[in-house]
C-alpha cells in the first residue's frame, strides 16, 4: 500500500469522499429518472431542475470559497455532510407522505434540489482546498492521483450499481441509501485532525464580499495561475460536447440508423454508449494509478504543452476520422472501434493534464487564499458547460456530427497555441 494511505487523516479524507460520492451518485441518478417517472416523462422539469441546482450551486460555491479560507476545513465538510444527509432522509420522509400528490412531490424535489446544492457549494471548496493542509507537498500528486482514480471506478461501476438499485429498490430505499452515505461520510470527516489557525477578523457579509475580490485580484495577478484556468476551462469547454451531445447523438442516430452495426446480435445501440464511457474509465483508472507511481516533479507547465499538442492532433485525426468513415459510408464500424480506442485517448490525455495541473495550482497557491481560488476555477470550468452545451446543440442540429468534431478540434487547437505560446505556463 503507498504510504500515502498511511497518513490517518488522508484515509478519512479519502474514506469519506468515497462514501459522500457514492450518496451523489445515487442522488443523481435517482432524482433525474424520479422527476420523469413520476410528471410521465416531462423533459422540461427535469431541465428546469438541473438548470436551477446548477445556478444555485456555482452561485454559492463562490461564498464556500471564501468560507472554506477563514474557517476550520474539515469542520465544514462533516457538519455539511450531516446536513445534506438530514435534507434528504427528511425530503424522503415527505416524499413518502405525499406519494400520490405530484406537486407536492416536485416542491419537495426542487427544495431539496437548492438546499442541496447551497450545502454542496459550501463543501466542495473546503473538500478541494483540503490536501495541502494534511498531506507532504511531496505527495500531493500521489493523493490527486488516487482520488482521479476513485473518481473514474465510480463513474463505472457506480452508474451500473444505481440503474441496478433503482430497477430493483422502491426508490424511498435508494434515497434512505443516499442520506445515510452522507451521515456516515460526516462521522469519518469528524476525525480529520490539521493545524487549523483560527483568522483574526471575523467572516462578516462585508468581509465576506471583500475576501471574494481578493481572491479574483490574487488569481489574476498570478499569470501562471490565470493560464492554468483559462486552459481548464477552455478544455472543458471543448471537451463538454463529445461526451454531452456527440456521443449520444452518434449512437442514436448513426448506430441506431444503421441495418447492421458491430455485435449487433448482442449489443443494442444504447449499450454502445456505457462502452464507450467504459473504455474512457478503464483507461483514466489506469493512468491515474501510473501517474501516482511516478516522483512528484516541481513544475510541469513544459509537459502539460506536450500533451495538449498530442490532444489535439489526436481530435484532428478523430474528425478526420469521423468525415471517412461515416460521412462518405466507409465503414461504421471502423468508426465505432476508432471511437473506443479515441474515448481512451481523451480520457487519459486529461488525466495526464488534469493531476498535474491541480497539483501545481495546490503547491502554488498560498493556503489563505487556496479555497477562494479553487472555487473560482470550479465556477470558470463548470459555468460554461450549459453555454458550450447550447452551442453543440446548434452545430450539432444545424450541420452535423462532422462539423460539431470540427469546432472541437478547432477550440482544442486553439487551446493548445494559446497554452503553448504562453512564457507564464514554464513557471507552473
Amino acid at each position: 500500500m503507498n504510504s500515502v494511505f498511511k497518513n490517518r487523516n488522508f484515509t478519512l479524507v479519502f474514506f469519506g469522499a468515497l462514501v459522500t460520492n457514492i450518496g451523489s451518485l445515487f442522488y443523481s441518478f435517482t432524482v433525474g429518472f424520479y422527476i420523469l417517472e413520476i410528471t410521465g416523462n416531462n423533459a422540461a422539469l427535469q431541465g428546469i431542475y438541473l438548470a436551477v441546482c446548477s445556478v444555485v450551486y456555482l452561485i454559492t460555491s463562490l461564498f464556500g470559497g471564501v468560507i472554506s479560507d477563514q474557517c476550520h476545513k474539515a469542520r465544514i465538510m462533516f457538519i455539511c455532510d450531516y446536513m445534506k444527509g438530514a435534507l434528504i432522509l427528511l425530503a424522503t420522509l415527505g416524499l413518502f407522505l405525499s406519494e400520490n400528490n405530484i406537486n407536492s412531490g416536485l416542491v419537495i424535489l426542487f427544495v431539496m434540489g437548492i438546499f442541496g446544492n447551497i450545502i454542496g457549494g459550501i463543501f466542495n471548496p473546503a473538500s478541494s482546498s483540503l490536501l495541502p493542509d494534511i498531506v507532504d507537498r511531496a505527495q500531493l500528486q500521489k493523493a490527486q492521483s488516487y482520488f482521479s482514480a476513485m473518481n473514474s471506478i465510480q463513474g463505472i461501476m457506480g452508474v451500473l450499481l444505481a440503474g441496478i438499485l433503482y430497477a430493483l429498490l422502491p426508490v424511498y430505499l435508494l434515497f434512505t441509501i443516499t442520506g445515510i452515505c452522507y451521515l456516515v461520510s460526516g462521522l469519518s470527516e469528524m476525525f480529520i485532525k490539521y493545524n487549523y489557525r483560527k483568522k483574526e477578523q471575523p467572516l462578516t457579509l462585508g468581509r465576506t464580499f471583500c475576501n471574494m475580490k481578493e481572491g479574483f485580484v490574487y488569481l489574476y495577478g498570478q499569470k501562471s495561475l490565470f493560464m492554468v484556468l483559462l486552459m481548464f476551462t477552455l478544455l472543458n469547454f471543448f471537451v463538454t460536447p463529445i461526451n454531452g451531445n456527440i456521443t449520444p447523438y452518434f449512437v442514436k442516430t448513426d448506430i441506431r440508423g444503421a441495418q447492421g452495426y458491430l455485435f449487433d446480435h448482442i449489443v443494442t445501440p444504447e449499450m454502445w454508449l456505457s462502452i464507450f464511457s467504459i473504455c474512457g474509465g478503464i483507461a483514466s483508472t489506469v493512468t491515474a494509478i501510473a501517474i501516482s507511481k511516478r516522483t512528484q516533479k516541481e513544475k510541469c507547465g513544459k509537459t502539460l504543452k506536450i500533451w495538449l499538442t498530442i490532444l489535439s492532433g489526436v481530435m484532428i485525426l478523430i474528425a478526420i476520422a469521423y468525415f471517412f468513415f461515416v460521412q462518405k459510408g466507409v465503414s461504421l464500424n471502423g468508426f465505432i472501434l476508432c471511437f473506443c480506442i479515441f474515448s481512451s485517448l481523451l480520457a487519459m490525455i486529461c488525466c495526464e493534464v488534469n493531476i498535474p495541473a491541480h497539483t501545481a495550482v495546490l503547491l502554488t497557491v498560498d493556503k489563505d487564499n487556496l479555497g477562494k481560488v479553487m472555487s473560482l476555477i470550479g465556477v470558470a470550468v463548470q459555468g460554461f458547460i450549459p453555454l458550450a452545451s447550447l452551442i453543440s446543440g446548434i452545430i450539432l442540429n444545424a450541420y452535423g456530427i462532422a462539423w460539431l468534431f470540427a469546432f472541437c478540434a478547432a477550440g482544442f487547437v486553439l487551446t493548445d497555441v494559446i497554452v503553448v505560446s504562453s512564457r507564464y505556463m514554464n513557471e507552473i
